[in-house]
This record gives C-alpha cells, sequence and structure tokens, in this order.
C-alpha cells in the first residue's frame, strides 16, 4: 500500500503496450537491448577506475527529456495495467559497471576487436537471459557500462519493451551523448526528481488505426469455417502468409528453467555498405529489401531443404511519421509489421548472389514494406484493439506453430550527435540492437544497426533449442558467415 501511495497515476497501457507488459510477466520476452560504443573526451579517461556517478549527470538528463524513463507499471498482472510514476528515482538501479575480467570470456586468448565483442556478447546474453519482473517502484531499464579501455567503453540499454521500441533505444542513446557532453563533472548524489511530463499518448490514441471489415473478418471467418469452405477461399486463421514447408520447426514452447537467448554478431564494414547502398539504388531497391535476399539465401545454404522449403518473414515498421506528436527522438511503442512468404534459393557454387530475380524480388519487397509504412489502415497491429484477455491468449499460443521463420529488424542509419567540434568530447561509434529470445516469435532475429558513415552490425538472436539438434551456436555462426561473404559479394559484383 505503501507503494501506492508514492506512486503518481499516469494513464493506463494502450493495447500495444499491454501485449509487451503481458509478455514479460509470463517470462516470454525479456530486456531489449541498444548498444553503442562510446570514446571518452580527450579530457579524462578510465584509467582511475569508472563508477556510476560518472553517469549520473547524463541519466538526469535522459530522464528530462524522456518521460516514460520515470515511470513503473502497476498492476502489470492484470488486464488493466497502469503506468505510475515514483515520487523519486535511485539512480544507482539504473547503472551497472561490468569489470571485464569477472567474464569468462576474459580468461580466453586475444585482443583486438574481436575479444572485445565476445565480452560484449557475454554481457548481452547474461542481461537478456536476465528475468525482468515489473518492479512496483523501480522502471524496467538500466545502462550496462563494460570499460575496454582508459578511452572507450560498451554502453548497452537494456529496458522492457513496453517502455519503447527499437527506435526508442537510439533516441535514448542519442540524449546520453548529449547528457555526457553536457555534464562536466561526476554527481554524487543518486537521487533524482522525475519530472511532470505526461507519457505520450499510446499507438491507438497517436494514430487512427483504422480495421475494415473486410480485414478483421478474415481470421475470424478461417477459425470458425470448416476447412473445406475456408481453404478455397484463401481464409487463414493468421493473417500471416503460411505453407506446409515453411521452416518453423518446433511449436511454441516456454520452460522458466531452461528459457534462455542465443546471439551471433556480424560486422559489416562500412566500404562494403558503401558499395552495397549504391547497388540498391541502382536497382531501385533499399537496403531492408536486399538484405531479405541475402538472409533467405543464407538460410537456404545452411538449413537442408527437407526442413525448409520456404521461409515467411516479418518486419517491423516504424509507425512515428504517421502519428501526430511522434518524431524518431520520442520514446515510445510504434510499430507494427509486414509479412513476406520467400521461396527457398538453390545455391550452387559460382551463382551471382543476387541475380536479376533477386533484384527484382527486393525492389517489390521495398515497394512493399513502403506501402505499408504509408498507412496505418488494416495494420496487424490494430487487431490488437479487439483482444481483451491478453492472458489467455499467450498461454493459448504454447503448443502452436510459429507464424513466421524468421525476423529482419532494420532500425536504418543512426546519426546521434550534431556536434561541430568532433574530436573533443564523448563520441558514439558502432551500434548494436538486440532482441532477446522470444517464445512466441520466430524461429531466428536478424537485428540491423548502422551508424551514419561507419559499420552495420547485424546480430542474430534465437530462443536455445528450437533450431533442431546439433550445435545450434555453429549453425547461427554459418548463417552470419553466408550473410557477410553475401553483402561481400554483392559489393564485388
Amino acid at each position: 500500500m505503501d507503494h501506492q501511495l508514492s506512486m503518481t497515476p499516469l494513464r493506463a497501457a494502450g493495447k500495444t503496450e499491454r501485449r509487451c507488459i503481458m509478455r514479460q510477466v509470463l517470462g516470454y520476452y525479456r530486456s531489449l537491448i541498444v548498444t553503442a560504443l562510446y570514446t571518452l573526451p580527450l579530457s579524462s579517461d578510465f584509467s582511475s577506475g569508472v563508477s556510476p556517478e560518472t553517469f549520473f549527470p547524463a541519466l538526469r538528463h535522459c530522464i528530462s527529456a524522456h518521460p516514460v524513463l520515470s515511470t513503473t507499471v502497476s498492476r502489470a498482472e492484470t488486464e488493466s495495467p497502469w503506468f505510475v510514476r515514483p515520487e523519486t528515482l535511485d539512480l544507482r538501479n539504473h547503472v551497472k559497471i561490468i569489470d571485464p575480467a569477472t567474464l569468462k570470456t576474459a580468461s580466453g586468448a586475444g585482443h583486438g576487436d574481436g575479444h572485445e565483442l565476445e565480452l560484449l556478447k557475454e554481457v548481452m546474453i547474461e542481461d537478456h537471459n536476465a528475468p525482468m519482473p515489473y518492479s512496483p517502484t523501480v522502471p524496467p531499464w538500466q545502462i550496462i557500462v563494460l570499460p575496454l579501455s582508459n578511452s572507450k567503453c560498451y554502453i548497452t540499454f537494456s529496458y522492457s519493451h513496453s517502455h519503447g521500441d527499437g527506435t526508442s533505444g537510439l533516441a535514448f542513446h542519442k540524449s546520453l551523448l548529449q547528457g555526457l557532453n553536457n555534464s562536466s563533472r561526476p554527481d554524487s548524489d543518486p537521487i533524482c526528481i522525475p519530472p511532470s511530463t505526461p507519457l505520450l499518448p499510446t499507438l491507438e490514441e497517436g494514430g487512427n488505426l483504422y480495421i475494415s471489415w473486410s480485414y478483421m473478418l478474415r481470421p475470424f471467418l478461417a477459425t470458425y469455417l470448416p476447412i473445406f469452405i475456408s481453404r478455397p477461399l484463401n481464409l487463414n486463421a493468421s493473417l500471416t502468409p503460411s505453407a506446409p514447408d515453411m521452416w518453423r520447426n518446433p511449436p511454441c514452447s516456454y520452460d522458466p528453467e531452461t528459457f534462455s537467448t542465443g546471439l551471433e554478431i556480424v560486422v559489416i564494414s562500412p566500404e562494403i555498405l558503401d558499395v552495397v547502398l549504391g547497388a540498391c539504388k541502382a536497382h531501385d531497391a533499399k537496403l531492408t529489401g536486399l538484405l531479405h535476399q541475402i538472409v533467405v539465401r543464407a538460410l537456404s545454404t545452411v538449413i537442408s531443404k527437407d526442413e525448409a522449403g520456404c521461409f515467411v518473414a516479418q518486419t517491423p515498421i516504424n509507425t512515428r511519421r504517421l502519428m501526430k506528436g511522434f518524431t524518431n527522438d520520442d520514446m515510445a511503442v510504434c510499430t507494427t509489421a509486414d509479412y513476406e512468404l520467400f521461396p527457398r534459393v538453390e545455391v550452387r557454387d559460382g551463382d551471382e548472389v543476387v541475380n536479376a530475380a533477386a533484384w527484382t524480388a527486393a525492389s517489390n519487397t521495398t515497394k512493399q514494406l513502403a506501402e505499408r509504412a504509408s498507412t496505418l489502415v488494416d495494420q496487424p497491429v490494430g487487431l490488437l484493439q479487439y483482444l481483451a484477455h491478453f492472458r489467455m491468449w499467450m498461454l493459448g499460443q504454447l503448443g502452436k506453430q510459429r507464424d513466421t521463420s524468421y525476423e529482419l529488424t532494420n532500425v536504418l542509419v543512426f546519426d546521434p550527435s550534431s556536434r561541430t567540434d568532433r574530436g573533443k568530447g564523448w563520441e558514439l561509434g558502432r551500434t548494436l540492437i538486440s532482441q532477446p529470445a522470444n517464445a512466441l516469435g520466430s524461429l531466428l532475429s536478424f537485428n540491423v544497426a548502422t551508424r551514419k558513415g561507419g559499420e552495420m552490425v547485424v546480430t542474430l538472436t534465437w530462443q536455445r533449442g528450437v533450431l533442431g539438434g546439433g550445435d545450434e551456436d555453429a549453425l547461427v555462426r554459418r548463417v552470419g558467415e553466408e550473410v557477410q561473404k553475401g553483402l561481400s559479394r554483392v559489393a564485388e559484383e
């Protein structure tokens, strides 16, 4: 009761937020991560150690810029959760410093960038695997600082999906960089008085998610009509495309004792990326459209024909530009998704990675995604407004077949700084986005982030145990290598 008395109720969670909240309460999906490599200003270093106090002023700036960072969720386990704001925040709850020497990977041989990425992988996997219950007084986010030398560190922003999507993680890092460069000295006071700024409206309130009768009735009719009627009418219980031979492996499952995330990282150099982007422009395609072709070819190379005759892909879409008052600098949950079925590619040595047919497919996907991103009408996320019982619905998904084979999330190009005096303050370089295992989601997630003028990083994540027998890490590593090889060959061709 005391906790309730110290809280300021803000607003009820929207339907999209409720989906994220219940998924987290059940443990099916844990922390979302956006990480960036930071370089310290010339006037300071970590030689005398790093402490949470170093980041307190910057976190105050972030909390002031993003109202959702000062909120937690009340009654999260119910069908009527609310966002509430504590009277004070203790910033010590939101900063975690990792000593690299304590990591298992630290004992392995090697130095340089590859070794540092292995250290980061260990930190990210541990965070993805940690349960993330909603605290009555502590908002569900933190930064995890991994010092790499006296002059650089990885800073991981770990947060609940109820408090933001992938674009939100980039917005946080933009604010964090500003805060670091605007603060001249550490702050020993961990107590922060949150702003009284109201939350942004829900996705449903920010945009008109109109659902036509034909769109809404299609899955309803497929559920209740006999198969001999629904099949000729091309009605499916799911709005995603489907095929008997699609790659989907075991049904959705969740065991809290064994549920964990696997993770692999692929780095694409700026030189290769620049040539690939030029090729996309020449073929009337965007990078995401091409990446689908690269991913399908990689999966076709690694996954046997007996396991996968085709692949159904999910592509999240950012709806901010269609919502009044929302920008990419705002933290919120503003995503819907598009779905597409891709046939398996027969891969032969010496073939072009992306031939004329593949470029046409990449261009068609680009146009399809652009069309879906131009409207809020008949978006899958809009159907959530007709769902009343999220717990019952999610529990009912266990044991059912997965709707999609893989997810490709591309948060596009990130430019966090408008500074003209680069080299004098904190700098932000390589950027990564990573999703946790998703008990109700795709078998494999490809998460893409690109630092403007720098590298593109692809993280591959999956729920351990769902990719079949054998060494899953080796299998995903091969997929990642094929993605890297494919993009390199596109640049050469």
